[in-house]
C-alpha cells in the first residue's frame, strides 16, 4: 500500500492499526475511542518532518530520525528506558498514583506472609508447623 501510492494514506494506516488490528478484542466503546486517539497521536504526517515532531508537550521524546528498521530498534532500545506518563498523554502526577498502588500491593503481600498471633495453649504455632 505504501509503495503503490504517491502519498502516505495516514487515514488508512490508522484504521488498520486501531480498528482492524484490535477489532474484536476491544469491546468497550471508550477503549476503542482511546485506541483511535492514541494511534492518531502517533501516526500523522507531522512525524515525517525530521527533527520537529515530539510525542509529548515537554519535548522530551522526539520522533526518531528516518532510517531502516535496525535504526529504529536501536533508537528505542537506547532512548526509552524509563518512559514517563507524558509520553502516553497522561498527567505527570499519574506516575505517583502508579507507584503508590505498587507500594500498597507490596505491603499487602508482605503482611500476608507474616505469622499470625497464636494461642500457644491450643497447639503448635505456625513457626513450629
Amino acid at each position: 500500500m505504501l509503495e503503490e501510492n504517491e502519498n502516505v494514506q495516514y487515514k488508512v494506516i490508522r484504521f488498520c492499526a486501531s480498528v482492524i488490528n484490535y477489532g474484536g478484542r476491544v469491546t468497550d466503546d471508550k477503549d476503542e475511542r482511546f485506541i483511535r486517539t492514541f494511534v492518531c497521536r502517533f501516526l500523522n504526517p507531522e512525524m515525517m518532518q525530521e527533527g520537529t515532531y515530539y510525542f509529548d508537550e515537554t519535548k522530551k521524546y522526539p520522533c526518531p530520525p528516518i532510517g531502516v528498521q535496525e535504526d529504529y530498534k536501536e533508537f528505542i532500545m537506547n532512548y526509552y528506558d524509563n518512559v514517563t506518563p507524558e509520553l502516553q498523554g497522561l498527567h505527570p502526577n499519574s506516575d505517583i498514583i502508579t507507584n503508590q498502588n505498587k507500594s500498597d500491593a507490596l505491603l499487602v503481600s508482605i503482611l500476608s506472609v507474616q505469622p499470625r498471633a497464636v494461642n500457644l495453649k491450643q497447639g503448635k504455632s505456625q513457626e513450629d508447623i
